[in-house]
Parts: structure tokens; sequence; C-alpha cells
């Protein structure tokens, strides 16, 4: 699937820790997609919704691929919910992290792993298949 049929979830509204989320519009833009401001007709439907997500992967089993592109809370979920389907996925891809260079939130953490380390954890500890992290330089 892409482009316009490709699904996108918002995710969840607060993190594993519980704690009310810190966002960074300085870092991440007002919409959390840098300076890409989506042209969403309907975002009240694009929040996480475990029955869609459930039955996307069992339809694309072992040629689903899933973007993360802010806290893992949603992703660490779904490991705790369905740990058998998501060894259905193909791959996972994050963005998060901080290697070799400063992080944006502390001079050692990046902002989607600083904002709900638990979930991040979670996400690490069971990630079976090829799993990248885009790193914030």
């Amino acid at each position: 699937m892409t482009g316009q049929n490709t699904p996108v979830f918002s995710g969840a509204v607060l993190p594993l820790t519980g704690e009310v989320p810190v966002f960074y519009a300085d870092i991440h833009g007002i919409e959390g997609l840098g300076p890409i401001i989506p042209n969403l007709e309907n975002s009240n439907n694009m929040f996480e919704n475990f029955d869609d997500f459930k039955e996307l992967i069992e339809n694309y089993e072992n040629d689903i691929t899933i973007v993360n592109v802010g806290r893992l809370s949603s992703l660490a979920t779904a490991f705790i919910l369905y740990p058998g389907l998501m060894s259905k996925v193909s791959d996972f891809y994050i963005m998060g992290g901080a290697f070799n260079v400063p992080g944006n939130v502390t001079p050692v953490a990046e902002a989607n792993f600083y904002g709900d380390p638990y979930a991040a954890n979670v996400v690490f500890a069971n990630a079976r298949r090829r799993f990248m992290s885009f790193l914030w330089m």
C-alpha cells in the first residue's frame, strides 16, 4: 500500500508512564512532523484503534512494515496485546535515539524515547525481525 491508501494512526494520548506528555514544538514542529502540516480531513477517527490495527496486520501478514515516528506508546501496547500477531510484521522503523550525537531534549536523550522510555524498552525487547532506528542528528 502506498500514497493515499496508507493507513495512519495518531497513537496514544498518554505514554505508558501515565504522565502528561511534553510536546517539543521547537524540535518536532506544531504537528509533530517538523515543517510538515498534514492536510487531514477528519482527524477524529485517526487515534489508535487496535481493532483496525489488528485487522491491518492480519490482512497483510508478513508483508507489512510499521513506521513509528513519535513516542512508542501505541506500538509497545500492540506488543503487549498481540505478541503473536506482531511477529507477523515484516519490519519496524522508528524515529528516536541519539548515538554519537547530543540528544535533542537533554544532552543524552531524544524526545521520542525520553517521552516514553517504558514503551521504548518494550519495543526493543520484543521486536524480533529487522529493526531500524533513525537517529536525530
